[in-house]
C-alpha cells in the first residue's frame, strides 16, 4: 500500500509502502489528526497542524526518511487549507465513508470512486 498525501491545490507527496506504514502507525495516537476517514482504508483528511506535529515527531526517529519527511512538512507548512488529504492506493469504494468531508476529500484526490 502506498498513500499520496496532498493539499487543496493538489500538491502532493508520494509515500512508498514502508513510509505510509510508519506515517498511518504514529498517527494511530491521542494525537490522531484525522477528522474524516473512510473505515475501510486509510484514505482519510486530516488536520494540517496536529498532522504537523506528528511530522516533526517522527523526524527525530526515523533521520533515514528525513528528506521525505521534510516534503510532508512543507507540504503542511504551504497549505492554504487547514486540511490535508490522505489517498491510499487501494480498490476501495469508500461506501461506508458518509460525511459531507468525504466530498471535499473526493474533489482534491480526484477519487470517483466514492459511494459507488
Amino acid at each position: 500500500m502506498t498513500c499520496k498525501i496532498l493539499d487543496s491545490d493538489r500538491n502532493y507527496v508520494e509515500l512508498d509502502q514502508n513510509q505510509s506504514q510508519i506515517l498511518l502507525k504514529a498517527m494511530d495516537s491521542d494525537d490522531n489528526p484525522r477528522i474524516s476517514a473512510c473505515i475501510e482504508c486509510n484514505s482519510a483528511v486530516v488536520a494540517t497542524e496536529p498532522f504537523s506535529s506528528i511530522i516533526d515527531e517522527l523526524s527525530t526517529t526515523y533521520v533515514n526518511e528525513i528528506d521525505k519527511l521534510h516534503e510532508l512538512a512543507d507540504l503542511a507548512e504551504n497549505s492554504i487549507s487547514v486540511h490535508l488529504y490522505i489517498l491510499e492506493d487501494n480498490d476501495c469504494v469508500h461506501i461506508l465513508w458518509r460525511d459531507p468531508i468525504a466530498y471535499e476529500w473526493s474533489q482534491v484526490t480526484g477519487e470517483k470512486r466514492l459511494h459507488s
